[in-house]
């Protein structure tokens, strides 16, 4: 197995910066350095080419990969001294006016030793020079490779950090974001996906939730019926209920009971395509005000036994809506029958429409109402604001909630408000037929 050093993305991008400095300034210090080396040997050729104006010429000039690399060893600071009479063609130099010539009162001015012409005037020797210059330009560039390194690599780490707390399971950890390039972007998606993946975490954390609550109702739910029907079965077989009259209750109380599980399995049916989206809708142009009359016409009988006012359909216009007719009319008879069976007696139940953008269609009573504490939940399964009112009734506890699945599947809106005392008012809402 081959080794590989193992080393951080900082310290591989400190380095590429660092090398790519130090040859930059190889590259253009030993550019630099040649153009001077040719211009001192076309000089060089020059004064070679013209013994009579220069007979000293300059030396000629060195430059190899050490001087291309480090710069040139030795600096030329002046030109060799050339004799007054080189040339007899050469004219002499204008000669000072002594009477030009400034007075000094004082002493003679020392003069200033200049050192032997074609002699460097280095006090430092060359490779001390040489030698700080690297040093100096690799400690630059070593500053500059860090901070540059760790300028970039910072929202990296950052980003390194979010992905392993990620991984661990800590979705509610988030990137800081600043600035607007890259790694902004990709910070922000991060965060973006932990939300998406959290919310989808804590939505199936609730399916599973009331997965386990509907089996358990569901279980509830037919406790009692089985019960009811094992010991009626059970009568009946051992000859308990020999009695005509024992035999009749026991008989219906079989039929009723089998009605109930009947209704609970269709509904649990129903709920169960609704939550899947698979229950089928036949939709079609229908007038809602229509349907709602035959709805109410029906509970008409089963009101008035009950000691409920069911008030008729105000008359009016058509109210057009493309919808299954069969399913609103399933919603409608299952807002009447809870308002029969929960508003109490006396109490006034009324079903008014409003054609609008979108269709509402209100169902309300002014009866016993629903308290605070249970609004919240009306819509669950098998729930009940009051089952201690409603002994023995042969709702499924499932109404409620699949109308409003129902409302939803047409793209409407179901809402129930309630006051304890003051009755319940349930608004739909549905789209209103687009014109042509």
């Amino acid at each position: 197995m081959r080794f590989v050093p193992k080393t951080s993305v900082r310290t591989r991008l400190m380095l590429s910066i660092l090398l790519v400095i130090v040859l930059s300034w190889i590259l253009s210090s030993g550019t630099a350095y040649y153009l001077v080396y040719r211009d001192v040997h076309q000089l060089r050729q020059q004064m070679l080419s013209r013994p009579d104006i220069y007979p000293v010429p300059i030396p000629e000039p060195a430059f190899n990969f050490v001087d291309f690399l480090f710069g040139p060893r030795q600096v030329f600071r002046e030109m060799p001294p050339q004799p007054s009479t080189a040339s007899p063609d050469m004219k002499r130099p204008p000669q000072m006016d002594n009477r030009a010539a400034p007075e000094h009162d004082g002493p003679p001015e020392p003069q200033q030793d200049n050192p032997p012409p074609g002699e460097p005037q280095n006090d430092v020797p060359s490779w001390i020079l040489i030698y700080s210059r690297v040093a100096t330009a690799l400690i630059l560039a070593l500053v500059a490779g860090t901070w540059l390194g760790r300028t970039f690599t910072r929202p990296l780490s950052a980003l390194a950090a979010g992905a392993k707390a990620f991984h661990s399971g800590n979705l509610g950890h988030r990137i800081e974001v600043e600035g607007d390039d890259e790694f902004t972007q990709v910070a922000s998606a991060m965060n973006e996906m932990a939300s998406r993946v959290s919310n989808q975490i804590s939505r199936l954390e609730r399916d599973a939730e009331r997965r386990r609550q509907l089996l358990a109702d569901v279980a509830h739910e037919l406790r009692s019926p089985v019960t009811t029907m094992q010991t009626m079965s059970g009568a009946l077989a051992d000859g308990v209920a020999d009695d005509p009259q024992r035999r009749e209750r026991a008989v219906t109380s079989l039929v009723n009971v089998s009605d109930r599980l009947a209704n609970l399995v269709s509904d649990l049916l129903e709920l169960a395509k609704l939550d899947l989206q698979e229950l089928p809708l036949h939709p079609k142009r229908i007038d809602l005000r229509e349907v709602a009359s035959k709805c109410v016409q029906a509970c008409m009988q089963r009101a008035g036994d009950t000691g409920i006012i069911l008030m008729p359909v105000p008359s009016g216009s058509p109210v057009m809506i493309n919808a299954d007719p069969d399913r609103i009319a399933q919603v409608l008879d299952n807002l009447l029958d809870n308002a029969i069976s929960y508003a109490g007696q006396d109490a006034q139940v009324n079903v008014d429409l409003i054609d609008s953008d979108p269709v509402k269609i209100m169902v309300s009573d002014n009866g016993h109402g629903i308290s605070e504490e249970h609004i919240s939940h009306i819509f669950d399964a098998f729930y009940r604001a009051d089952a201690a009112r409603t002994p023995g009734d042969s709702h499924s506890g499932l109404g409620l909630r699949i109308a409003r699945g129902l409302i939803e599947a047409h793209g409407g809106k179901l809402t129930l408000t309630s006051k304890e005392c003051k009755g319940t008012r349930v608004e739909i809402t549905l789209p209103a037929l687009k014109a042509e």
